[in-house]
């Protein structure tokens, strides 16, 4: 089996479709994720024990300036601290290296997984779209807490989009941070047989599971694959790495050589939006 995130909007067994929720204010989750533009964003407040690993960047040892780009690697400061720093006045080698962290710290930043295959299928227009569990992962934590046939419509009280929001939801957590599904789940009797109604149409009940994530890099398919198609959050997070660094890398200088034409200066890069 192959692993894709994908979702898909399909009626119960015996063709009955789960029951759906009242209808609610539309969040736009999207905004959120994938169809707003990546701002840089930045912060009202830097910690001091930050602006001190920061001056210490320019330390007139080069074992200085490692340890502390080092430490900037491995500490928790907020993105958005960094890039308030980055709009400061600093020396192009303070500059290069705090970059540098930033783009590392985006990259190498890990991803949470919940451990579920399912099938790749588009959303239908007009239609609440769910996420429609056909195997649980081992290793990870549905396996503990879903159940093959659970059908996902939110993901921490918000409805699903389409896939991409249901990844971008959950690789955007790191692992061991909590995410809130809502699920529907045919419903079982005391001997663990499957309700149906009067027409015989199969029963749902609506529950509420937070999880404990895992890790992307615990996700293989059975055959013990790793899923091949980059993840959107991956994509995000390059995207973001790129415009940090046309926005913030030092700029090149003009240098005037005898005998030559003065040189003109090369035109600013274009950026997205940076918020």
């Amino acid at each position: 089996m192959a692993l894709v995130f994908a979702a898909a909007v399909t009626s119960g067994a015996a063709g009955q479709t789960p029951p759906t929720e009242p209808k609610e204010p539309r969040s736009d989750p999207g905004r959120s994720t994938l169809e707003a533009p990546i701002g840089l964003r930045v912060a009202a407040e830097i910690d001091p024990p930050l602006s001190r690993l920061v001056d210490r960047l320019e330390d007139a040892s080069y074992a200085g300036r490692e340890e502390a780009t080092a430490r900037l690697l491995e500490d928790t400061f907020d993105n958005a601290q960094l890039y308030t720093v980055l709009r400061g006045d600093l020396s192009p080698e303070q500059r290069h290296r705090l970059l540098t962290v930033v783009c590392q710290r985006l990259l190498g930043a890990p991803r949470g997984a919940v451990g579920i295959a399912y099938p790749r299928v588009q959303p239908v227009s007009g239609r609440p779209f769910e996420i429609v569990v056909t195997d649980l992962l081992p290793d990870l934590p549905a396996q503990h807490l879903l159940m093959i046939g659970d059908r996902i419509t939110h993901v921490d009280g918000r409805a699903l989009q389409d896939a991409q929001h249901f990844i971008v939801s959950v690789q955007s957590k790191a692992p061991g941070e909590f995410i809130r599904l809502r699920l529907n789940r045919v419903k079982r009797d005391e001997h663990e047989e499957r309700v149906r109604d009067e027409q015989g149409q199969l029963v749902y009940e609506t529950l509420e599971v937070e999880l404990q994530l895992g890790s992307v890099e615990n996700l293989r398919d059975a055959d013990g694959n790793a899923p091949r198609e980059e993840s959107p959050v991956v994509r995000l997070r390059k995207d973001e790495a790129l415009q940090a660094t046309l926005k913030y890398a030092p700029r090149p200088r003009l240098i005037q050589v005898r005998g030559q034409p003065t040189p003109t200066a090369a035109p600013e890069p274009e950026v997205g939006e940076i918020r």
